[in-house]
């Protein structure tokens, strides 16, 4: 089996976001994950073995300041559902893990360094808000591979958000976004650091 988990994130506007900052992100969390997952392929197939890609709640709905990460994130979630196609015919199984926001270090230097970010959290919902310990996750993360599990959400309400995906995207969803991120605007709330 293998586990395929990369990720650092970055809290900054589209527009202001530096390029390489954005294009870091990007080659960290998806090339990432399909380096590790690229270089274990052969011995998984033929012990018709299991793959277990790290994703995010993220996967399910779009935060502003958060392009880089959402992007990156669903970016993962896909690659393993065309890897689910892709090995099923090798007995091969294929599981995507989502958690939202996990107690890490990387996380805890992200609300320190992001005034936005922090501002943002605070606007959003109680159970998306709270962080989950990564001693929950790695419990959650064994029995998933142990049940070879197609899908991981941890904890187990982030599945709602998987089923409400299109309602998470429409525009009521989209202009609550919206006028929390022209909130942070006129604050002048941003930040230019990247956190690992």
């Amino acid at each position: 089996m293998v586990v395929a988990n990369a990720g650092i994130e970055h809290w900054a506007p589209v527009q202001t976001v530096e390029p390489e900052v954005f294009r870091r992100a990007i080659e960290t969390n998806v090339i990432g994950v399909f380096n590790r997952v690229r270089s274990a392929l052969s011995s998984i197939a033929e012990q018709r073995g299991y793959v277990l890609v790290v994703a995010s709640a993220s996967s399910y709905t779009a935060v502003p300041g958060m392009a880089a990460y959402w992007a990156s994130k669903a970016g993962v979630e896909q690659f393993a559902n065309v890897l689910r196609i892709e090995l099923g015919h090798h007995d091969v199984a294929v599981g995507s893990a989502h958690m939202p926001l996990v107690d890490t270090p990387m996380l805890r230097e992200t609300q320190d360094s992001s005034e936005g970010f922090t501002m943002f959290l605070a606007g959003l919902p109680a159970p998306m808000r709270g962080t989950v310990t990564s001693d929950e996750c790695a419990l959650r993360l064994v029995e998933a591979i142990e049940r070879r599990t197609r899908h991981l959400d941890v904890p187990k309400w982030v599945a709602f958000a998987r089923w409400l995906k299109p309602v998470l995207s429409a525009s009521l969803a989209e202009r609550q976004g919206s006028q929390e991120m022209r909130q942070i605007e006129a604050l002048g709330a941003n930040s230019d650091g990247i956190v690992q």
